[in-house]
């Protein structure tokens, strides 16, 4: 016993068990998760097996012992190597599915709809991304010369313009930054033929296995699909994560033994002489688009179809008088002017309706049909729901208002259930109005905030007209 208690050994392993026990109960167990306990006390067993080799060393004992201490070791590696093998095997198999080109990217035929802006990086001239808040229903991203820039701000409805960089060195974070470039984003809707990558996240999952299917789309016609997998595998030296945490959903305090693995993103293209190399995205690969150098970007020109589309906006703004604008400040001809009408009788109103001035046609065409049955067809933004959705800070261009004035509409039932639709933000039916009742909103008493109750009316209910 007296020399157990001489050995090193003994008291790491010692100090290891003392330690997972506190952690075992919740009143010692929550300081050190919050310390990182779990972290570094899964360090711990290195340091045992360090100090059991020296103990081997320096004492009497048969040197066929150091085994004891690389046992673990030898597990651990033996289910790398398995890992990898694994990974191995995924990785040939889809580059044996997966295509080396999908078609060729043309400028000239394509508008090109992707979930990222693509422009900083690759030589397209724009990129379109879905975007249903606006009545266009697509945002699309350029990359334009810092001149331009500046003369096209504000020149459409939600358009805005950043500054340009990119990373450099990821290890580091470090950036390069352009001061000639800048990103402008404005709602449009595509001109030419959608060339559409939809992607499926983790489409599939399959243990530490996962991957995303995307899908290549010309218009409705299918084109192929590429698999990208990554795998949560094994890092090249362990890395135990021994202790309890505190979960809140549900609240439980949960204890776990287990070694920490890492995302490995698995290389999925297949082997092509023919593929660009200087493609970091397979979705530019399969598309054949080409990346941008450092060079390049530096001694950028704007795209000729670009500085077309942009000077005609600007032509376009330019000739405008307060006639072309209503009593919101809203364009006339703007996709967010609704249609008013009457349909079967009834005051009626189709469009988007969107919070701020957007919002201020339907705010007054609810104020004129106060108490009576009206048909509404409407897609609102943002604030919105599945059975109500909020106008906030509307507000009159010839008027001063707080810009904090809510005024929100739900939706109910004849017996007062409220309603829910099934897409959230689009409200379409017959409505009897209510009235307009203030926000007993004791944090914000002087803003007038309201809501009116929108009942749903059967069209048996209905009186013709």
């Amino acid at each position: 016993m007296r020399f157990l208690f001489s050995l090193m050994t003994f008291w790491t392993s010692l100090i290891f068990v003392i330690l997972l026990g506190l952690q075992w109960f919740p009143l010692t167990g929550i300081f050190l998760m919050l310390i990182a306990a779990p972290i570094w006390v899964g360090f711990i067993p290195h340091l045992i097996a360090f100090v059991a080799v020296f103990d081997l060393m320096n004492n009497n004992v048969p040197r066929c012992l150091l085994i004891v201490p690389a046992i673990p070791y030898f597990i651990y590696y033996s289910f790398f190597l398995l890992d990898h093998r694994t990974i191995s095997k995924i990785e040939a198999d889809l580059r044996d599915k997966n295509p080396s080109e999908i078609i060729k990217y043309n400028p000239n035929e394509h508008s090109l709809v992707v979930a990222s802006n693509m422009t900083g990086r690759y030589a397209i001239p724009v990129s379109y991304r879905y975007n249903d808040n606006y009545p266009e229903e697509y945002l699309s991203h350029r990359l334009i010369t810092l001149n331009l820039c500046n003369e096209v701000k504000g020149v459409k409805e939600f358009s805005r313009t950043n500054r340009v960089s990119r990373s450099s060195d990821k290890k580091h974070n470090n950036r390069i930054r352009y001061p000639n470039l800048c990103y402008f984003s404005m709602p449009e809707r595509p001109s030419k033929k959608l060339l559409k990558v939809v992607k499926f996240r983790e489409a599939l999952q399959k243990g530490n296995f996962q991957k995303s299917v995307y899908q290549f789309y010309l218009d409705d016609e299918f084109l192929g699909e590429f698999i990208n997998a990554s795998y949560m595998a094994l890092p090249n030296f362990p890395r135990l994560i021994t202790g309890c945490f505190l979960f809140s959903s549900p609240a439980k305090w949960q204890c776990m033994f287990e070694f920490q693995r890492e995302k490995k993103v698995l290389n999925t293209i297949p082997i092509d002489s023919q593929t660009n190399s200087n493609n970091d995205w397979f979705v530019a690969r399969l598309l054949n688009i080409k990346k941008y150098s450092d060079y390049e970007l530096q001694t950028f020109q704007d795209f000729p179809e670009n500085t077309e589309i942009l000077f005609a906006l600007i032509e376009h703004n330019k000739n405008e008088t307060s006639d072309d604008f209503d009593e919101w400040g809203l364009r006339k001809d703007s996709l967010y002017q609704p249609k008013l009408s009457n349909y079967k009788g009834y005051p009626s109103y189709k469009g988007v309706v969107f919070s701020r001035n957007k919002g201020g046609p339907f705010q007054d065409f609810i104020e004129k049909n106060r108490e009576k049955i009206v048909y509404l067809d409407i897609w609102a933004k943002p604030n919105a729901s599945h059975n109500s959705f909020m106008n906030y800070g509307v507000c009159k261009v010839d008027e001063e208002c707080n810009l904090r004035t809510d005024t929100s509409y739900f939706f109910k039932n004849k017996d007062g259930r409220q309603h829910n639709f099934a897409k959230k933000g689009k409200f379409r039916g017959f409505f009897l109005v209510g009235r307009k009742v203030l926000s007993n909103d004791k944090y914000n008493q002087g803003d007038n905030d309201s809501y009116t109750t929108l009942t749903i009316i059967s069209p048996n209910d209905l009186k013709e007209k």
